[in-house]
């Protein structure tokens, strides 16, 4: 499988702005299409260190990956005059979930979701709380988290719960910040159960559907997974959202769509080489939709 080569960026500049320690990770779908760019006369350049002058690029990538944007990367963004997702600061659940219940008083009577407000149950966000850079690192512990707009007594809780009714989710887990309860809507296949993923930059997309045995879909009990049919509604709320790049995983219910996550930065973990490919030649030509003609 070869990158897609039928594109020309040349004269094109892409910055691609990353939390210190992330630069070299490799395990995101953002280095297949950075290859792809500069494979098609881009210069693609990599910029983390705030300290340091930015460099004039023709388009910026915001692919922070907290769940928050900490305060100093927020300035830069808002000071860029075109930067992708820019406008996506807080993917917290609170943010965007129609499906919230807020009291174990609910009327609601169906099966309910307990998990973490946070991406990756805020895990991630803990641990930039503890590699955090710049003059920030020289501050105490609970000023760095206020930093990056984190409670002072976040915990990581990447567990997510299946509750028959609202009236079964321990009380004390509506009273946490740090908590959401949803309505649990899922997708069923016969007798398996199906999450879709959209994998979106501007205008270019494509969608996978999972199949799985178990009610919370994880790689590691995934039956199968296809490629489906993009849905508009989708791409349309998406970009309601300001999620100019990213990855939507929904299902669907009596014939919606439901959106029950966000991710700013998808990874690659468990693909193989040609889906990566596959998926980073989809998107790539995205880019000319945040190019000024």
């Amino acid at each position: 499988m070869q990158l897609y080569s039928n594109m020309n960026l040349k004269n094109l500049s892409i910055g691609i702005l990353e939390y210190p320690h992330c630069v070299n990770k490799k395990l995101w779908s953002i280095r297949n299409l950075q290859n792809v760019w500069s494979a098609a006369g881009a210069d693609v350049v990599q910029y983390s260190d705030l300290s340091l002058p930015a460099p004039e690029v023709d388009v910026w990538f915001c692919h922070l990956d907290s769940t928050m944007i900490s305060q100093d990367f927020a300035q830069f963004i808002d000071d860029q005059p075109n930067i992708i997702n820019g406008r996506l600061k807080d993917i917290r659940k609170t943010s965007f979930s129609e499906q919230l219940i807020d009291s174990v008083d609910s009327p609601y009577d169906g099966a309910v979701i307990a998990k973490s407000v946070y991406n990756y149950g805020g895990l991630v966000d803990i641990q930039l709380v503890n590699r955090q850079h710049g003059w920030a690192r020289f501050l105490p512990k609970k000023m760095r988290r206020k930093f990056l707009g984190l409670p002072s007594d976040l915990k990581a809780n990447p567990n997510y719960t299946v509750y028959d009714s609202v009236k079964s989710v321990p009380p004390d887990f509506f009273s946490s910040e740090h908590n959401v309860v949803e309505k649990f809507l899922p997708e069923r296949v016969e007798e398996h159960y199906a999450l879709r993923m959209t994998f979106k930059l501007g205008q270019s997309h494509k969608s996978y559907r999972i199949i799985s045995t178990e009610q919370i879909v994880k790689n590691k009990n995934v039956v199968t997974i296809e490629e489906i049919e993009t849905d508009p509604r989708v791409i349309q709320w998406a970009d309601e959202h300001n999620v100019d790049y990213g990855k939507i995983d929904h299902t669907l219910w009596d014939g919606e769509p439901v959106i029950f996550d966000i991710n700013r930065t998808p990874g690659i973990s468990g693909a193989s080489y040609e889906n990566q490919q596959l998926l980073a030649n989809a998107l790539a030509p995205g880019i000319l939709d945040f190019i000024s003609c």
